[in-house]
């Protein structure tokens, strides 16, 4: 159980979206990360911030490749200004327009990136990606058929000034009176999956294009009902403002580079930038063949499950999902009633608060202790650390050691369906709240529960003989859902919000690990005190592992 279990995280991680990368030879219809690569390095030779001859160079050099493509592009040129509270910034902006017509246009569709870097930065991954990602896609929509609707690419100069070059293209370029959909490709870091974060409001036609265009970004509404209330801006957001409905793409993964002078092409990762590519390729195509005269609709619940794809279905389910799942766990509480009273079920809810606090806390700890081996802490913006796969590891390591010891201890004089009773009583509240307060992102609580209930209603069935095999079987099919859900959610929040938020990584794996009750408590055979041991010593051994991986090196060096 515990081998499958592990194998089920490593199955549901958001990386599995990833694909393998399309060789230089790749039929021309295709995305090919080798091509696109080729021009990345061209672009991540050195620095190029604005302003920089640097920057003019891959200015030119993009122009040149855009000609290659036989289109005609142009440079807007203009002063952009950008004001905040008692701040003010204005610089010389150089847009790169270029338009591939349609064969019957309804609307125009904007495919964007910037070409402009931070100081040392080579800006291979932020923004270099996303320019040669156009590059390419645009290639391989010009080796099939004509799209139907004009294409409009818009590669923007000074985004990392205040996207002073979409802010001008915005307010100023003609070509925005018939723009319908803009999709825009950015990255923070240089690896991971490519995450489709943000839309515009009224999302539902959209994000349903997008599941039927059979791109496989990481996807979850979460994201856009997070992200609208933080002030995080890309070049979408002018966009946004404008009431242009649309997507944003990133890759948050290896942020340490971001802004770093190794944000280099040898440091990006070829499988994120192809399926950043795919994503574009597949959307654009598909946006480009369907009528824009209505291009909003109400806002969709929606989600990625690594292997399988995009699931999408009405925000509006979300409180009748949520008033189902209580009456699943009063259901489920009348054969759980039967082993035992009242004292099992509130230990349990005790103990589910015992794991979430000490989950919280071993995060919070361990954020406070291992800035000591880490000399490049408090230096990087993307990231709080070069490296942490192995301390979130840990966090998982501390909480299966938690669960596997607090609820060890209580099924001494309690059932295992009454104490996971309990316990599931912490998470089905936050999700009762969640689908009150964020709706979009109540289903990453509401699918692992309705696993998890339904889970602890067989726990408290008897059973003996060949049903104990079958019942170890289903117990583990059941846990699919809960690994499928909240494992990508945790991967999210460590890359979105940096180690720093170590104790909600930690927190979260508690939950992860109470919603898995019912499959660890096979965990207890052949008896009770070897899965706890076994946790602390692979916990143990994850953080010496991490430690001494820590040692600065030409990859990830120490600041200076």
């Amino acid at each position: 159980m515990f081998a499958l279990l592990v194998a089920g995280a490593w199955l549901s991680s958001a990386y599995r979206t990833l694909p393998s990368p399309e060789p230089a030879h790749a039929p021309d219809t295709v995305f090919s990360s080798a091509r696109a690569m080729a021009l990345l390095v061209e672009i991540g030779r050195r620095p190029h911030p604005p302003g920089s001859p640097a920057h003019a160079d891959v200015r030119g050099y993009v122009l040149e490749r855009l000609a290659d493509l036989g289109l005609e592009p142009q440079v807007q040129t203009t002063t952009s200004i950008w004001g905040r509270g008692a701040t003010a910034r204005a610089t010389t902006v150089r847009n790169i327009v270029a338009l591939l017509p349609g064969s019957a246009s309804t609307g125009t569709v904007v495919l964007t990136a910037h070409y402009d870097g931070r100081e040392i930065s080579r800006a291979a991954g932020d923004d270099g990606s996303g320019v040669v990602t156009i590059l390419e896609a645009v290639r391989a929509l010009q080796a099939g058929p004509t799209p139907r609707n004009d294409l409009l690419l818009v590669i923007t100069d000074a985004e990392e000034l205040g996207l002073m070059g979409a802010r001008a293209f915005v307010a100023e370029h003609p070509a925005m009176a018939d723009v319908r959909l803009a999709v825009s490709l950015e990255m923070r870091g240089a690896g991971g999956p490519s995450i489709m974060f943000e839309t515009g409001a009224e999302n539902g036609w959209i994000v349903r294009a997008l599941e039927a265009s059979g791109a496989r970004p990481y996807a979850n509404s979460m994201s856009y009902e997070v992200y609208r209330s933080l002030p995080n801006d890309t070049d979408f957001t002018p966009f946004r403002e404008a009431g242009i409905q649309g997507l944003n793409f990133a890759a948050i993964g290896r942020a340490s580079t971001y802004h770093q002078n190794y944000d280099s092409p040898e440091n990006f990762s070829e499988s994120t930038l192809q399926q950043h590519g795919d994503n574009a390729l597949r959307v654009i195509r598909y946006l480009g063949a369907q009528p824009l005269d209505d291009v909003n609709d109400e806002d969709v619940t929606f989600f990625t499950v690594p292997i399988l794809g995009m699931v999408v279905y009405d925000a509006g389910l979300a409180l009748p999902l949520a008033a189902a799942l209580v009456i699943l766990a009063l259901v489920v509480l009348l054969p759980v009633r039967k082993q035992g009273g009242w004292g099992g079920i509130l230990t349990g809810l005790v103990l589910g608060l015992v794991t979430v606090t000490a989950t919280a806390g071993a995060g919070f700890g361990l954020m406070a202790w291992l800035p000591r081996f880490h000399p490049e802490f408090g230096s990087l913006p993307g990231s709080a650390l070069h490296h942490v796969g192995w301390y979130v590891s840990a966090l998982a390591a501390a909480a299966l050691l938690v669960v596997t010891s607090v609820f060890g201890l209580a099924r001494k004089r309690f059932s295992a369906a009454e104490l996971t009773w309990g316990a599931l009583l912490l998470p089905l509240l936050a999700m009762v709240l969640v689908a009150f307060r964020y709706p979009l992102a109540a289903m990453n609580l509401q699918v692992p529960l309705a696993a998890a209930l339904v889970a602890t209603g067989l726990l408290a069935v008897p059973s003996g003989g060949r049903l104990a095999t079958v019942l170890w079987a289903v117990l583990l099919a059941l846990a699919v859902p809960v690994l499928a859900m909240i494992v990508p959610v945790v991967e999210f929040l460590w890359l979105g919000l940096s180690f720093r938020a170590a104790a909600i990584i930690g927190a979260l794996a508690g939950v992860l690990m109470i919603l898995l009750l019912p499959a660890l408590e096979r965990l207890r055979e052949p008896n009770a005190w070897w899965a706890p041991t076994s946790a602390l010593l692979l916990g143990g051994l994850l953080l010496a592992v991490g430690t001494r991986e820590a040692a600065p090196d030409a990859a990830r060096p120490a600041p200076s």
